[in-house]
């Protein structure tokens, strides 16, 4: 028998194919207006996930039009600079504080465009072509919801073509959705260059790598 799953993600998903196109004003009331809690999502949280998967991912509900995710962030998680493939719409909710940063293209050189934080119970909006990396920098762990949809029916997965910036391997490499840091090999199917990098993106990447180092080294509470 199929596992329930929780009435407030039931809720979210009826409401999410009552329309194929939505916007980051109507995604932030649907969220509020559902009241969905951290504690709906616990059952799904993923924070003893495999070393190599750089921050915990799991798939709750999925269509030809969109799909939801929970991810599960230890002190220390980050996902790689990536952006979106396919996707047309769509939202980061965040359950807790999450260091967040933003990317753009400026005369084909990837830019840090912002070091905006996402705080708790913030509804943020995303598409495909949005270049970004998270995570969390804090000693608790913390949860976020993930909604990303298209336009367009029938699509067989909407994060095909996600790029995935991988400093590991001075790559790009495409997925159809996961971002970590040391993308294991099984996960995409196509590589490029990697684009010319601007220094302070750089420089910002190494500092948050460190972060990174830190937390791990240290033990901590997974409950936020």
């Amino acid at each position: 028998m199929k596992e329930r799953l929780p009435i407030s993600i039931e809720k979210l998903a009826e409401e999410l194919g009552e329309h194929t196109v939505w916007n980051i004003e109507t995604l932030r009331q649907v969220i509020e207006r559902i009241n969905i809690s951290e504690q709906d999502l616990q059952t799904y949280s993923f924070f003893d996930h495999p070393e190599h998967e750089s921050y915990g991912r799991k798939l709750l509900w999925q269509n030809d039009l969109f799909k939801i995710i929970v991810m599960s962030w230890s002190p220390g998680d980050f996902t790689a600079i990536h952006d979106h493939g396919k996707t047309q719409w769509g939202c980061v909710y965040s359950m807790g504080n999450a260091t967040h940063r933003l990317y753009e293209f400026h005369n084909n050189i990837l830019k840090l465009v912002s070091e905006d934080d996402l705080l708790k119970g913030t509804v943020t909006g995303l598409k495909g072509n949005l270049i970004h990396m998270m995570g969390n920098s804090g000693e608790k762990g913390i949860m976020s919801l993930h909604i990303y949809g298209t336009t367009i029916p029938g699509s067989k997965n909407i994060s095909d073509d996600s790029k995935v910036f991988c400093f590991d391997r001075q790559k790009t490499l495409f997925t159809q959705g996961p971002a970590f840091l040391r993308m294991p090999g099984e996960l995409f199917y196509k590589t490029e260059e990697l684009p010319q990098i601007d220094e302070t993106v750089k420089e910002d990447y190494n500092q948050l790598m460190a972060i990174r180092k830190k937390l791990k080294s240290y033990s901590f509470s997974s409950a936020g």
